[in-house]
């Protein structure tokens, strides 16, 4: 159990650090038509109009704006299914990361709280038995533990604030 906690949270914080770059240098809709299209050219703003258009009505708006067809229509069409980048300011890392340690929190509270329980449990159902209170006692000890990493989930949200300078 606390190796897969362990993992659980050194994944979280691996995560955090390499994925949050990426997903914030991810291009906008509009930028990846200029990538594909070229920066100005008409089969680009068709694309734009696509990424304006996104819904179940874009190939309809496509069709009307590009009745001709052609090149124009098909960028139209493939800015229909372009989609913009989660995150594309640091007050999205800001709010994905405080809704990250929240979760965590709340999750290893709750797994701590029944630990705590469970090994009460188990300590009062111990009869006298060594090993049966020993048992009870670490669980009791991983509860509390369990109890500490939840709080310091929200001190990695303070600490990835400060190292992003968001105030």
């Amino acid at each position: 159990m606390k190796k897969i906690l362990g993992i659980s949270i050194l994944s979280v914080f691996a995560l955090s650090l390499f994925a949050m770059p990426a997903l914030v240098s991810a291009a906008t809709c509009a930028q990846q038509c200029d990538q594909i299209y070229g920066a100005g050219s008409t089969a680009a703003i068709a694309c734009q109009t696509g990424c304006t258009n996104q819904g179940t009505a874009c190939y309809t708006t496509c069709q009307t704006t590009y009745p001709t067809g052609g090149p124009t229509l098909d960028a139209c069409k493939k800015g229909c299914f372009l989609t913009a980048a989660p995150i594309t300011a640091s007050t999205d890392i800001e709010a994905l990361v405080t809704a990250v340690a929240r979760w965590i929190s709340i999750v290893v509270s709750v797994i701590a709280v029944i630990f705590i329980i469970l090994g009460g449990v188990s300590y009062i159902t111990a009869g006298g038995d060594a090993e049966k209170a020993t048992g009870a006692r670490q669980k009791v000890v991983y509860g509390l533990i369990g109890l500490a990493i939840a709080a310091l989930a929200w001190g990695a949200e303070a600490l990835v604030r400060s190292f992003l300078a968001l105030k």
